[in-house]
């Protein structure tokens, strides 16, 4: 191989891998956008229940209807928590299951808590008849094998594909009857015919 044909190969594998981390950081930039608006809107919450809970104090008129706020504050936080952990894979890391902290791949301990980190999957082939699937929350693309959707949590049923219809056995062919002996009188009529005589036939 040349020069120029190594340069030109480290050139295109130069090229690949500063795609590769234009697009991470840029999937890491909309997903820190994404957390910066889901806690503004948790902030709006907040306002809006110490509003409520005000004029319902003010007013005497016992605890006010702030279920929905709740509920809303208690899905963005969550929404922050799942994207934290997107954020963190596109790093080349994963989460601690006991502080949270970011933590190598290939570290079997957390650098800042200590703990054990769980083993990694193993990967497995998918078998034979498996339906590529997109979730029916979001419609992102789940891998084969995968029971939580990894973009909004969704629970994920596997569809396996149908088995083709058995094609039916062949008809077994009736058996031949079996040829009729033919009678005796058009056995004489033959041999008559012939110039011999039954009795010639005998013999």
């Amino acid at each position: 191989m040349s020069f120029l044909d190594n340069l030109s190969n480290g050139v295109k594998e130069a090229g690949k891998a500063i795609s590769s981390t234009t697009s991470s950081l840029s999937g890491q930039a909309k997903l820190t956008m994404e957390q910066s608006k889901l806690n503004g809107e948790i902030e709006e919450h907040y306002k809006n229940i110490g509003s409520k809970v005000y004029e319902a104090h003010a007013a005497g008129s016992g605890e006010p209807d702030i279920a929905g706020e709740l509920s809303a504050v208690d899905a963005a936080k969550e929404r922050i928590r799942a994207i934290g952990e997107e954020i963190i894979a596109l790093k080349g890391c994963r989460v601690c299951p006991s502080c949270g902290a970011s933590v190598p791949q290939d570290s079997q301990f957390c650098p800042s808590c200590g703990a054990k980190m769980p083993a990694k999957p193993v990967e497995q082939t998918a078998p034979a008849g498996t339906v590529p699937q997109f979730c029916t929350e979001c419609g992102a693309p789940i891998e084969p094998g995968t029971k939580f959707c990894t973009k909004c949590g969704a629970r994920i049923v596997t569809l396996q594909a149908q088995a083709a219809p058995a094609e039916p056995a062949p008809a077994e062919e009736a058996p031949a009857a079996p040829a009729e002996a033919a009678p005796a009188e058009a056995v004489q009529e033959t041999a008559q015919a012939g110039g011999n005589t039954a009795e010639d036939w005998d013999k």
